[in-house]
């Protein structure tokens, strides 16, 4: 009957132990699972900053390129307006001219 008891509590005492073991892995395995988790979640925030920041860098480069053509567009403008103005002149002048010869060619008619 001792031997029984002995028995028992020794069954009782090792299944308690294999019992404890068997929490302490799943523990263990839940804590890897976590760890791991968090290097994803990590690693997805990590590409999601690279991601942002490339578009940033994009928009900030096709902003530049939209200041660089606003700029270019303009000095085309002003250019334009200057031969504009220019030709404008330049016919004035022919006008005047034009102008003084019709004259001329009037008083010399008028003189003969």
């Amino acid at each position: 009957r001792l031997a029984r008891a002995a028995q028992r509590w020794t069954t009782r005492r090792s299944s308690r132990a294999a019992s404890r073991r068997q929490s302490e892995d799943v523990s263990a395995v839940d804590e890897a699972e976590a760890a791991r988790v968090q290097v994803e979640e990590a690693e997805a925030a990590r590409i999601h900053a690279e991601a942002a920041r490339r578009r940033a860098e994009e928009a900030e480069a096709c902003s530049r390129r939209r200041v660089e053509e606003a700029e270019m567009e303009s000095l085309r403008q002003a250019e334009a307006a200057d031969v504009s103005q220019r030709r404008a002149r330049e016919a004035e002048a022919e006008a005047k001219l034009s102008e003084m010869r019709a004259a001329e060619i009037g008083a010399r008619c008028m003189l003969q």
